[in-house]
């Protein structure tokens, strides 16, 4: 028989046996040309991690007019998978079933990739559902007829939502059935992941000698096929178990690794796993700037790509940033409206009153109880202008829309409101450099929430843009790239030290941009070192003294509550310094976890939950958009 005849068949055999260098060689001696070469070896550099190269054999595969389409429509599938496209997945997938007329054993394959797309998608009812559809294909065909590999494939991934759902003896009963069938039938590769996953297993159960030992069997089986891939994710593993055991710069160096290999295979579901697991590990060593980085990518990554099961696995870390802006929007309107009473122009100190007694809710002269005051109302303008501009933001059109909602906006300051007049008169906005107050800052907060951390230089320039209607003054735009800065951290998970420590940065950086006085990052660097104190007239409109204001109650209150108190008790410009403690404080908590933290919080006007979450929805998108945009 001729080697194009047996080749293909026997490369598929060499592979499933661990023979890689054997199909290499097969590989070698058949037509490079030809379709079913291309498909073997797309199934060789898969299995080596080389992702990227077994998708462009694949695909140049399915071209060919004669290839069997569903085993190359398959291929392209189960690659997109492990690169994280699940919709492409799903797409070839379901092209492949369709191609497979009906044929059994190809299909309870598919359901085999259908299944893993729903159980990563975190639809463990649906993934489920799916494995057990193709086993009950299998069990229909005459025994000679059935794949016992696709079968246990599909029992191995059954195991994998026992274990989820926290079934850990018939998880560990089912990996254990399908590791004696795999090393039956010498399926090398297969019987790699049921170890693993038995080892996951002893983990779940604190049995952490077995878990170890497992895992070094594991890791020599790996190292001995060339499984870069496998080592890895035990390397991880170990790494999490050395974190569980308080070894923790151990774990670090264990994960980091694994991280760096799942870059390189750009297998982008366990690149984004890794980043979850050594944000626990920089956190647990003390590196938590690195850790904050590290989880913000992956909450990207996650809302982006569908990876849901990271939240279910790992709900501290792969929490809602949505939920984090909501809860950040709904504070900042609480300390408004429960400072709004307190406010003093021109400024004046600390008015003596008793905590409980601000906590009643007294309604400003004038004004119904609860309101919140222009602080709240162009905040919410401008979050809105930056959901319908894409997050690209315009000076002139925000302006012309601050025109249209100023007769509505009580409360709004001189220079918002000699600029508005300048613009109806003239369409023009002012060139000097006018408005030095905190007006730009108080605004700010959602062109944070809207870019991600890792961009300062576009959020500070998005900052500018559309501080320049109002406030050109430099040390008024100083401090709402401050205050911006620190709502992009807040919504993250940063702690109090690091807001400051941003600040500091932004600070730095925008006073040397716009060419402004030192005085914003003097009030930071009097916070960092504990020697800010409250003017005596209480916190005016001047940058320096709101961003001091701020990040001092900010960096003293022990809660959300007590931080909103402490605001509004140094007098003065109270309304907007408790506002902008709110947002960063209640940046911790979802708009429910705010609400119920706040006991007066039913007798404040507050902007309303639908459309505090449209526009926390969507303001999180377009920081997704850039954060988590990458593509293998």
């Amino acid at each position: 028989m001729a080697i194009e005849d047996i080749g293909p068949r026997l490369g598929h055999a060499l592979i499933t046996l661990g023979d890689w260098t054997g199909a290499e060689e097969v590989i070698r001696r058949l037509p490079a040309g030809d379709a079913g070469t291309a498909l073997l070896r797309s199934e060789l550099a898969f299995v080596r991690g080389d992702f990227e190269g077994a998708r462009d054999a694949a695909r140049a595969a399915l071209e060919d007019p004669g290839v069997d389409r569903v085993r190359a429509l398959h291929r392209v599938a189960d690659i997109e998978l492990y690169l994280g496209d699940f919709a492409e997945a799903r797409r070839r997938a379901e092209q492949a079933r369709e191609a497979a007329a009906g044929a059994a054993v190809p299909i309870a394959l598919l359901c085999a990739l259908l299944g893993a797309a729903a159980y990563f998608s975190d639809d463990l009812d649906g993934a489920e559902a799916t494995y057990r559809e193709g086993l009950e294909l299998l069990a229909a065909l005459p025994d000679d007829e059935r794949d016992v590999l696709v079968e246990m494939v599909l029992k191995g991934n059954l195991a994998n939502v026992a274990l989820t759902r926290g079934d850990v003896t018939g998880a560990a009963a089912l990996h254990a059935e399908v590791l004696k069938k795999r090393r039956e039938v010498a399926d090398a590769r297969g019987a790699l992941h049921s170890m693993h996953g038995l080892a996951l297993c002893r983990l779940r159960a604190g049995d952490l000698p077995a878990a170890r030992e497992l895992l070094e069997q594991t890791d020599q089986l790996a190292a001995g096929l060339g499984e870069t891939l496998e080592r890895a994710k035990v390397a991880q593993t170990r790494g999490l178990i050395a974190l569980e055991e308080g070894d923790n710069e151990r774990a670090y160096e264990l994960i980091r690794g694994a991280l760096g290999s799942f870059e390189t295979s750009r297998c982008l579901y366990d690149i984004t796993h890794a980043q979850v697991a050594l944000s626990r590990a920089a956190a647990a060593t003390g590196r938590e700037r690195e850790a904050v980085e590290l989880a913000a990518a992956a909450r990207a990554t996650t809302a982006t790509r569908g990876f849901d099961l990271l939240r279910r696995l790992h709900p501290e870390v792969v929490f809602s940033v949505a939920d984090r802006v909501a809860g950040a929007l709904t504070a900042y309107a609480c300390g408004d409206a429960l400072g709004l009473p307190y406010e003093t122009y021109p400024p004046e100190g600390p008015s003596g009153a008793t905590a409980e007694q601000i906590e009643t809710v007294h309604a400003r002269d004038g004004w119904d109880l609860g309101s919140t005051s222009d602080d709240t109302a162009l905040t919410l303008l401008v979050a809105r202008h930056l959901v319908d501009t894409g997050g690209e933001g315009s000076a002139e059109t925000f302006l012309d829309l601050l025109g249209e909602h100023a007769p509505d906006i009580r409360g709004l300051g001189p220079s918002t409101t000699e600029a508005v007049r300048l613009f109806a008169e003239t369409g023009r906005i002012g060139q000097d450099r006018a408005g030095n107050t905190n007006g730009a800052a108080m605004r700010a907060f959602p062109a944070g929430w809207a870019v991600g951390i890792g961009d300062r230089e576009r959020r500070q320039r998005l900052v500018i843009e559309l501080s320049r209607p109002t406030h050109r003054a430099p040390d008024a735009v100083v401090a709402a790239c401050v205050l911006a800065e620190c709502a992009a951290w807040a919504v993250e998970g940063a702690s109090r030290a690091l807001l400051l420590e941003v600040a500091a940065e932004a600070a730095a950086q925008a006073t040397v941009t716009l060419a402004a006085t030192p005085s914003v990052m003097t009030a930071i660097n009097e916070v960092i070192t504990g020697v800010w104190a409250v003017p005596d007239h209480g916190p005016s409109m001047e940058p320096g003294e709101t961003v001091g204001a701020v990040l001092h109650s900010v960096h003293t209150a022990p809660s959300l509550r007590a931080g909103l108190l402490t605001a509004i008790g140094l007098g003065g410009d109270a309304d907007t310094v408790a506002a902008m403690t709110g947002g960063l404080l209640g940046a911790g908590f979802s708009r429910e976890e705010v609400l119920s933290r706040l006991p007066y919080a039913n007798r404040l006007r507050l902007p309303s939950a639908e459309e505090t979450r449209r526009l926390a929805d969507r303001l999180v998108a377009l920081r997704n958009a850039r954060l988590g945009s990458w593509n293998p």
